[in-house]
């Protein structure tokens, strides 16, 4: 959805993928990947995954404590100003910092581009679930989508 609301290239896996792609670097997203950050050289990598709902946070924001936003420290700024814009106001920075393993930011980073990895809170990501809900993930798409749009 919000690849094509904000016609950004999107990619994504399944719990069912062979090889997770936050953990191993020889695996068919990776190769796609890097194709695509040759072929289109993206000004951002954004890496979205959902956390358990009992994490305090509603966002955690993984950039391997500064190291991935390759001096572009304003990615993080104008991010939590568009979510905040939307009423998600609980961030966390670096309890998961994407620094361990072979993770997809220290990947995208690697490949020189600013990479952040997004841990949002599951109860923003259930639209499913109710009106409540919906209206939720309606904020969180909202934000991410003005983000984006502001940083292509």
């Amino acid at each position: 959805m919000l690849g094509k609301l904000t016609g950004s290239t999107v990619i994504y896996t399944t719990k069912a993928s062979p090889s997770d792609p936050n953990y191993y670097d020889n695996n068919d997203y990776k190769a796609r990947l890097a194709e695509l950050i040759k072929s289109q050289k993206p000004k951002l990598i954004i890496d979205i995954h959902g956390s358990h709902p009992y994490r305090p946070y509603d966002v955690d924001i993984g950039t391997m404590k500064g190291k991935s936003l390759l001096g572009k420290d304003e990615l993080v700024t104008k991010l939590i100003a568009s979510l905040r814009n939307e009423g998600i106001a609980n961030y966390s920075n670096n309890y998961f910092a994407a620094s361990k393993n072979e993770t997809v930011t220290k990947f995208g980073a690697a490949h020189g581009i600013p990479t952040i990895q997004l841990e949002v809170n599951s109860v923003w990501m259930v639209p499913s679930e109710g009106n409540y809900e919906s209206h939720r993930f309606a904020q969180l798409l909202q934000g991410m989508v003005r983000y984006v749009n502001s940083v292509k």
